[in-house]
């Protein structure tokens, strides 16, 4: 089926881009990022640098009010990256782009303007040609035991999705079938071609040898996609397959709770079963829950994943309920409680030193990024630990739990915990 791109109009919705970066493609910074933030349907152009040392000069990054950069020590590799940017996205639609493809302003336009549900539209992807006539919209059916690149080659270059639709793509793939993955798990599956995008594909991985970490990463890819996700890999014909398409088939138990979820909970992990807790929201499966105050009304040790977007902010250091409380200590125990052991909570939050931080008047909770070692270890490559007096400290002020701390990086004003829970 191929539809035109004539449509009726149903508002303009905004899109936040991620962008895997290692800087080896000039166009990008030079060309191809000042469309995207001049773009009125652009909220965000999510970068994903993952070689901090190749970057352009950092005063023409301060001036963009559209731009954050999620810096790396070392290259995470694309999917991954993809992962990062989805999970402190904040848009109703996510693009995942190449660094060495264009999109012109008004394909965003028109993906912004798209009837996705009345059109049953889980994920477009794209289909770069040299001889493109007019831009055309064409439902695919790839066949899901066979590896999506040979299909449909440019797939993975640029694809559009609602955010709240993506799911968190497993580590063990770090470049390749990134796109399989989230396709595997889509029921209608588009194809765009459009003069409107173009590119040259594959520019950074074009420039590493056959013995570098880049083709090795991609051989391990291969593997386990042969064991876990394209059966047809395997090095023994069938061997595995009726085990990896029950595995992927079958329905999963995990749960995801998003706190101060308002009336859209996210997803960011792509759990089976989302339930949302909000404080002046209630309804189906949105919880109303004083944070802080009050336990979350779910079992000990039942859930995933917790997230919390612009939450932890807004949440007392200090109250006097009729004896001396303190909220954001307890929330922090509350998280641990209903999580699993080795479950993950994710936080985003404006932090010192930002003017973020301090502007809204309903910002009562200024963290830093030392607040976090009152409620995890952080563990050093050698074995010591950073600030190994914090958490028995926050024992000591009421804290009942414990969380090991993953990571911790900044996106742009806001920081960003990842953290898992230990039981």
């Amino acid at each position: 089926m191929v539809e035109s791109w004539a449509m009726q109009r149903q508002g303009a919705k905004s899109v936040d881009i991620i962008v895997p970066t290692m800087w080896r493609t000039p166009e990008f910074s030079e060309i191809y990022l000042p469309i995207y933030e001049e773009c009125p349907e652009v909220n965000a152009v999510i970068i994903i640098d993952n070689d901090p040392r190749a970057r352009p000069a950092k005063e023409r990054f301060e001036r963009s009010t559209k731009v954050r950069i999620i810096s790396q020590e070392e290259n995470i590799y694309v999917n991954p990256a993809w992962n990062e940017g989805a999970a402190v996205a904040t848009s109703e639609w996510l693009c995942i782009l190449n660094d060495d493809i264009a999109v012109e302003s008004e394909i965003f336009s028109m993906i912004s303007e798209l009837d996705w549900r009345g059109r049953s539209i889980d994920i477009i992807g794209l289909n770069l040609q040299d001889d493109v006539g007019e831009t055309r919209l064409e439902k695919i059916s790839p066949r899901k035991d066979q590896p999506l690149g040979p299909q449909f080659p440019s797939y993975g270059a640029c694809m559009f999705l609602p955010r709240l639709k993506y799911r968190y793509i497993p580590d063990d793939f770090k470049i390749w079938f990134g796109d399989d993955y989230l396709v595997r798990h889509a029921d209608n599956v588009f194809l765009l071609t459009s003069p409107g995008i173009r590119g040259i594909m594959s520019n950074t991985i074009g420039q590493f040898g056959e013995g570098s970490s880049i083709q090795e990463r991609i051989r391990e890819d291969i593997a386990n996609a042969g064991k876990a996700l394209l059966p047809t890999l395997c090095d023994v014909p069938g061997e595995g397959s009726a085990a990896a398409n029950a595995a992927l088939d079958s329905p999963s138990s995990t749960v995801a709770v998003d706190l101060g979820c308002g009336v859209t909970p996210l997803n960011p992990f792509g759990a089976d079963k989302l339930i949302g807790i909000d404080a002046q929201c209630d309804g189906g499966d949105i919880l109303q829950c004083w944070i802080g105050f009050e336990p979350m009304p779910l079992a000990d040790s039942s859930v995933d994943f917790v997230s919390a977007y612009d939450l932890v902010e807004h949440i007392p250091r200090f109250a006097f309920i009729g004896k001396p409380v303190y909220p954001f200590i307890d929330a922090m125990s509350d998280i641990w409680r209903v999580l699993k052991p080795g479950g993950i909570f994710f936080a985003r939050t404006p932090a010192y030193p930002s003017a973020a931080a301090f502007q809204d008047p309903t910002h009562v909770n200024i963290i830093t990024d030392q607040t976090i070692s009152y409620f995890a270890r952080r563990p050093c490559l050698d074995g010591s630990e950073v600030d190994s007096w914090g958490l028995p400290l926050g024992g000591r002020y009421g804290f009942r739990g414990e969380f090991v701390l993953v990571k911790q990086w900044w996106d742009t004003t806001h920081l960003c915990w990842h953290l898992e829970a230990v039981k």
